[in-house]
């Protein structure tokens, strides 16, 4: 409280003196009469004076909630400020593009069973529209390894390793018997090879599995997609393609 509002409080109470000379009515704290200019009595005044120390002064709580919420922004900002989002932060990675690097992988199989690659494979196939589904699967007992026949359709077929002790899959590979007419039954063929890669390898985008067809030759329009010899690794899983008109296409996915 200021010393001008502490005076203002005085008068507002009606703490007055009179002039001991002319009667006239003085502020307490006024040194000498406003009419003679007779100097009023000091001991008086001192006596008639409040003593402002001990009238309770009624607390601001708006004042303090203000103070209170600015500390609080205050404080959130600095250990807050350019803190990532983990959630925020996850969203970004899945929809960014990653360069497609070699990479290794202690990951000893492909998918945790037969059923999952299934799985997979239909359901990508559902969400983009694709005509392409498997229905049947077949799984073979073996001496090594057991094995596993999925039936597409008349064109495409899959072809997969389990490994015995667990049936685990190890490595899968289309069966293509399409021609190279890309708007024709090889346009599946081409299709059902991204999705053998989004099957077997989720965190991959759409960009990323098309390049990886690139690499190998698939979508060059000067290659022969009937006359294809080679492989990549990616992510710690090994890509190939072998095509003949004989035998026509053949794209497997293995671990190394």
């Amino acid at each position: 409280v200021s010393p001008h509002q502490i005076k203002l409080f005085k008068k507002m109470i009606n703490q007055f003196i009179n002039c001991p000379k002319c009667g006239t009515r003085n502020f307490s704290d006024d040194q000498i009469c406003g009419i003679c200019k007779t100097k009023l009595n000091p001991s008086k005044n001192k006596n008639q004076e409040i003593n402002m120390s001990v009238i309770p002064q009624k607390t601001n709580y708006f004042v303090l909630l203000l103070i209170t919420g600015g500390l609080i922004f205050f404080m959130y900002n600095i250990f807050h400020k350019d803190k990532p989002n983990d959630d925020t932060t996850v969203i970004s990675k899945a929809n960014s593009y990653q360069p497609l690097l070699p990479a290794n992988s202690t990951k000893n199989y492909l998918l945790s069973s037969a059923q999952e690659f299934k799985n997979n494979f239909n359901s990508l196939c559902k969400r983009n529209g694709l005509d392409l589904y498997i229905g049947k699967m077949d799984i073979q007992n073996g001496e090594v390894n057991n094995s596993v026949k999925y039936i597409v359709n008349e064109q495409i077929e899959f072809a997969g390793a389990l490994n015995k002790n667990d049936n685990t899959l190890i490595g899968v590979t289309m069966i293509g018997q399409g021609n190279s007419n890309i708007s024709g039954s090889g346009a599946d063929v081409l299709l059902a090879m991204l999705c053998l890669i989004g099957s077997i390898d989720p965190s991959l985008s759409a960009d990323q599995r098309g390049n990886i067809l690139n690499k190998l030759g698939v979508l060059d329009k000067d290659n022969d997609i009937l006359d294809l010899s080679d492989n990549i690794t990616i992510n710690g899983i090994k890509y190939s393609i072998n095509s003949s008109p004989q035998l026509g296409i053949m794209f497997g996915a293995e671990i190394p």
